[in-house]
Order: C-alpha cells, then sequence, then structure tokens
C-alpha cells in the first residue's frame, strides 16, 4: 500500500489520462485482479441515475464489454432488481466497495444477473468501487477476477478502499475533465476525444486536419467542450489535464532554465510565448512564420499576440531572432556549409546581415564561432581514438 501512494504521489507529473490509466492497472493488481471496466454518471435530484459514461478499460477490450453489457441488459428483466446490484448503494460521501459473490448467499449469487454477467464476460467474479462525489456525480470501478481464481471478499473490499481514498483528486480531477461535476455537462465520446487533442501541444491547425474539419467548425467544437467543462478556454483546458510537472508550460520553461511564474497572469503569457516558439522552430527551414499567421492559429488578433508576448517580457521579432540564433549555432557546427547557404536557410537576404547577427549574439565573427564549436570537438574525437588505440 505504501508504495502504491508513493507512486499515486508522483501521478501529479503525468498528463491526467496517463495517470488514470496507471491508477487502474495499479488496482487491478492490488487484488489480484485481471481487468477493470470503469465509468461515472451522476444522479438526478430525485436520486435517478443519469447519464452514463463510459471512460476507461484496463486489461478488457471496452467495445466488446459495452457490447455484452448491451446483449445483458436487453435480456434481463429486473437488473435493478438484482441482489448485488441492490447493495451498491454509497452512503453519504464515503467510499464503498463491493464484492459481488461474497456479499450473498451462495444460492442468490448463483441465480442472480450479476452471476449471468460474470458468465457472459468470461470470468469468476467482481468487486465493485463505488466513489460519491458532491452528492451529485459516482465513479464505479468494477474489477474482474479471472476463472479458477478464488472469490473477492470483503477483505480485498477493505484494502480498495484504502487505496482509493488516496486516489480521491485524481478522481475528482477525472470526473470534472468528464464534464460529470455540478455546473458541468457531460461531454459525448467525440468531445473526449477533442479534449485529448486540445490537451496536447498541437496546434489548432494540425488539429483541425487530423479531424478534417475547418478552422471555423473547429473553433466552435471548442468553445462548446470548453462551455462543458466550465473552462474558459484552451489553457485553462490544459491546467486541468496535466499536473504541475509536466504541463506544456512547465517543460518549456524548464528548457529555457528559467523558473515558472507563480501567478497565474504571468503564467497563461509564458504560455502564449511558448507556443509562439514552438510554431517557430517547427517551421521547416528558417522561421519563415509571419505574425499574422501565427496570431491565426492562435486563435487571436496580432494586436492582441503582441500583447501577451509583451507582457511575457518579449516579442515576436526576439522569438524569431532566437530560434535563428540555435539553428545558426547548429549549422555553424557543420563545416561543410558555406556561410553564405546558412545565411540563406535562415531567411537572410545577405550574408552581411547574417555576419551582424552572429556578431550582436556572440561577440564574434562567424567564422570565430564554428572555429569554438570545432574545436570543442576535437578533444573528444583524439580521446576517442588513444582509446582506440589502445586497444
Amino acid at each position: 500500500m505504501a508504495e502504491l501512494w508513493r507512486e499515486i504521489h508522483a501521478l501529479s507529473s503525468v498528463s491526467l489520462e496517463r495517470a488514470w490509466e496507471h491508477v487502474n492497472m495499479r488496482l487491478v493488481e492490488l487484488v489480484d485482479g485481471v481487468s477493470m471496466a470503469g465509468y461515472a454518471q451522476r444522479r438526478s435530484a430525485d436520486g435517478e441515475a443519469v447519464e452514463p459514461v463510459f471512460f476507461s478499460s484496463a486489461g478488457y477490450d471496452m467495445e466488446r464489454r459495452l457490447q455484452i453489457l448491451r446483449a445483458w441488459q436487453e435480456a434481463e428483466p429486473d437488473v435493478e432488481g438484482c441482489p448485488v446490484n441492490r447493495q451498491m448503494v454509497p452512503a453519504g460521501s464515503r467510499c464503498l466497495a463491493v464484492p459481488h459473490s461474497a456479499c450473498v448467499t451462495p444460492q442468490q449469487w448463483e441465480h442472480s444477473a450479476s452471476k449471468r454477467l460474470a458468465d457472459a464476460l468470461g470470468i469468476a467474479d467482481a468487486i465493485t468501487v463505488i466513489m460519491p462525489a458532491y452528492q451529485s456525480a459516482e465513479l464505479f470501478l468494477c474489477i474482474d477476477r479471472k476463472r479458477g481464481g478464488r472469490p473477492f471478499d470483503y477483505g480485498d473490499a477493505a484494502l480498495l478502499v484504502a487505496a482509493v481514498e488516496g486516489v480521491r483528486p485524481l478522481m475528482m480531477r477525472y470526473l470534472r475533465s468528464l464534464g460529470m461535476l455540478p455546473g458541468q455537462q457531460a461531454l459525448t465520446r467525440e468531445e473526449r476525444q477533442l479534449v485529448r487533442l486540445l490537451a496536447g501541444e498541437r496546434d489548432e491547425d494540425a488539429i483541425a486536419q487530423e479531424l478534417g474539419a475547418s478552422l471555423e467548425t473547429l473553433a466552435a467544437q471548442s468553445a462548446q467542450v470548453y462551455r462543458k467543462l466550465a473552462v474558459a478556454n484552451r489553457y485553462a483546458l490544459i491546467r486541468l489535464w496535466f499536473g504541475v510537472g509536466e504541463s506544456p508550460i512547465s517543460m518549456e520553461l524548464a528548457a529555457l532554465g528559467a523558473q515558472e511564474p507563480a501567478a497565474v497572469g504571468l503564467e497563461r503569457e509564458a504560455y502564449v510565448a511558448a507556443r509562439v516558439r514552438r510554431m517557430l522552430r517547427e517551421a521547416p527551414g528558417a522561421p519563415q512564420l509571419q505574425l499574422e499567421e501565427v496570431a491565426r492559429r492562435l486563435s487571436m488578433s496580432e494586436r492582441n499576440l503582441q500583447r501577451h508576448l509583451r507582457q511575457a517580457n518579449t516579442s515576436f521579432r526576439a522569438l524569431v531572432d532566437e530560434v535563428r540564433q540555435v539553428r545558426a549555432h547548429q549549422m555553424l557546427a557543420s563545416p561543410q556549409l558555406e556561410f553564405t547557404d546558412i545565411a540563406l536557410r535562415l531567411g537572410y537576404e545577405q550574408v552581411s546581415s547574417f555576419n551582424r547577427a552572429i556578431k550582436r549574439w556572440t561577440g564574434k565573427t562567424p567564422g570565430g564561432v564554428r572555429s569554438e564549436l570545432l574545436s570543442a570537438e576535437r578533444p573528444q574525437d583524439d580521446a576517442g581514438g588513444v582509446a582506440a588505440d589502445s586497444q
């Protein structure tokens, strides 16, 4: 258990989806299970369960499981009346774990709808963990036991309840990402896929291309997702999806050796600057993207983009210069490239402009920078040659 909780603490540095998949697998291992299905549902004011959202699976194909479940529901006259299902009613906000075969008599189990579902799934037994959230949303984790294994018991139930209490914050974040908490609307399957894309590093052009949609359609679909999840924008969605250790913001700032800003406003400006920097780096050849094109990809006006960059203590021209400087050093380390070729590749019309830029960045000429870069590599090569000769 201690090892599991240490892992849970470390999961704050992993994306929400990866963290959730890891937790699923570890909970299955904890009670010697074979697979798991998880889903969330919300209860209306009269207590009726509404809007179930199937969202996770470990060790079992979810599509096949859903097909079996639908067929079982159609064939069973009284699923709610099953003696096993009647045990799955949480009291208050406490977690509850119900071992299916152990919660009823052997005779009740043998003739129950839950036993027939287990047979259809090809498993011997199951245990369901229910975590209520704010008295309106419930999270269900159903862990399976393979045939031939011992049935689950209340010792397994106690172990799972203790473990699940430790991952409650992560579960709450996941419920929020599904739109299951008060003030939200549940996402469709397509919208959940869009959330995964929006939480990534690709820009809107790449996302629209993958979805086969126009930028206008993507903007409308994204706005709908933000409204349902009650987040302001893509930036807020990314903050929900990632822990503080591995967000695109903190990774970009860490690469620059900078401290992550404490103020949310400054963090947003850093995020915008990071996205502009990434676009310029990923552009083929010279950083040829113009301010107008970058602003369009970020769905903001040129003036708004310039304001964000200014508040991040940079500018579009400074970021272009930064990317050029990195590429210039990479090219100068290749002795076969002429200075004229490098200047053209970096977007300079004249070699003299390139020379002045190198002088401004380093205080040296292009030839001086190249000599330093090549001489820095030579001792390693010589050492390698001596080592090879001595063998």
